[in-house]
């Protein structure tokens, strides 16, 4: 499948999705290789687009509008992901199946790994920075999970949303679009009733990590990557 042609000069435009836009979320979720749950596949896609439609959406996603093409979004839960999980089956089998088969092949790819590499990491040598990034940055990426207290990694609950995927189509890259669909998201999630906004991402993507940095994230480091959570009231 090819991307949209987009022409340079076209101004994006930045709002909640539609139920006007589910195939077209569906095709750029399946252009920029999104995975939700770990899973790649069009049935999940679709379920997420149907998720974030309707009078009652469970998932808030912004889209990023080109010319008439939808040509970006970033998608959350809005609140208590352990029970949108949970509900999937039932509402979604199709895709339930979809991210069940991924569970399944990425369990027995780990237990083959570990059968060859009996090998084990210090958390010291899986906590060194693996990008170049600002010193500035690089202090506030090296705090550890506290003992105690919140917000931690793996709560969930009312008011808690929990960022999914960004996705932007390669022919739009370049252009900002990641912060001002961040912004259209923020500001949904908080007409929505969220409180607080967690989402974890790569060690490898300095892009990410320096638009997380521009916004009060309590950000720790995670061995397989980094976890942030931000007070949707603290950005004003």
């Amino acid at each position: 499948m090819t991307s949209p042609v987009v022409p340079e000069t076209g101004e994006p435009t930045f709002r909640p999705a539609t139920v006007a836009d589910v195939e077209s979320l569906v095709d750029v979720m399946e252009r920029t290789r999104a995975h939700y749950a770990g899973a790649k596949h069009r049935d999940v896609y679709r379920a997420v687009a149907k998720d974030s439609t309707g009078p009652r959406p469970k998932i808030i996603t912004a889209v990023a509008e080109c010319d008439g093409a939808v040509v970006g979004f970033v998608s959350a839960i809005l609140s208590d992901s352990r029970r949108y999980w949970a509900t999937l089956p039932v509402r979604h089998p199709a895709a339930a199946v979809a991210i069940l088969r991924h569970r399944m092949r990425k369990f027995r790819t780990r237990i083959d790994y570990r059968r060859r590499n009996r090998s084990t990491y210090s958390s010291d040598e899986v906590l060194k920075p693996n990008v170049e990034v600002p010193p500035e940055v690089a202090e506030r990426l090296s705090v550890r999970p506290p003992e105690h207290g919140s917000p931690r990694p793996g709560e969930h609950g009312a008011g808690i949303s929990l960022g999914l995927f960004m996705g932007i189509d390669p022919s739009m890259r370049g252009r900002r679009l990641g912060v001002r669909l961040f912004e259209c998201l923020f500001a949904e999630l908080r007409a929505a009733g969220a409180q607080r906004y967690d989402c974890s991402f790569s060690l490898y993507d300095p892009a990410a990590i320096r638009m997380h940095c521009n916004y009060p994230f309590t950000i720790y480091r995670l061995p397989g990557g980094y976890w942030g959570s931000l007070r949707l009231a603290d950005l004003g």
